[in-house]
């Protein structure tokens, strides 16, 4: 039933479902079930996980970025975030994410991954239950959307998580990290991640 109301709710706000409708540009993937679910713009993808909460945010990731009305919205849905954590000392979560109530106690983002330099291209915003902890461990790991996969060129951490990406389907592989705040260039890093790890 929850699953029913969620894609009809997709649907609704832009979801892409079809090869003939406008490119997939804007991700949004569950960190704990590791679903994923792609829009064709970045307003759409946040009413998706805010179910409809946040309806006014920015076409694209990177407007996102600076947008000071946007931030405060989501700082309003916040719930266990303080300020000054996260991504550049700035806080960027408290999503409302529509899963069952064991998974989403806290949902928040956890980090936002893109296509292009300077926060630009196709977005991939991860959702997690609640902020990274910092303890030394991976608090989520995840595969990056396969379109998206080689691709990732800046990043953005959010809720207190450092972004670790993995240029291979091993967390014994090659690594690069952490990225503590928001990192424009990835420089000899970019287009190799294909997972993220999360601390």
């Amino acid at each position: 039933m929850l699953l029913t109301a969620l894609s009809a709710l997709a649907v609704a706000l832009g979801a892409v479902t079809t090869p003939a409708d406008t490119p997939k540009r804007d991700c949004v993937s569950d960190a704990v079930s590791g679903a994923e679910q792609c829009f064709s713009d970045y307003r759409a993808a946040i009413a998706f996980s805010t179910e409809g909460a946040i309806v006014d945010a920015p076409l694209n990731a990177h407007e996102a970025v600076n947008e000071p009305t946007f931030q405060a919205e989501v700082m309003k849905l916040a719930t266990g975030v303080q300020p000054g954590l996260g991504g550049g000392g700035s806080v960027r979560a408290g999503l409302s994410t529509g899963l069952p109530a064991a998974q989403a106690s806290n949902p928040v983002i956890g980090a936002t991954l893109f296509t292009g330099t300077n926060f630009s291209g196709a977005s991939d915003t991860i959702r997690i239950t609640k902020p990274c902890v910092k303890d030394g461990k991976y608090d989520y790991g995840l595969a990056i959307v396969k379109s998206m996969r080689n691709r990732i060129q800046s990043v953005q951490p959010w809720a207190n998580c450092w972004i670790w990406l993995h240029s291979s389907f091993s967390w014994n592989g090659p690594r690069q990290g952490p990225y503590e705040n928001d990192s424009p260039d990835l420089g000899d890093w970019k287009n190799r991640a294909v997972m993220i790890g999360l601390s």
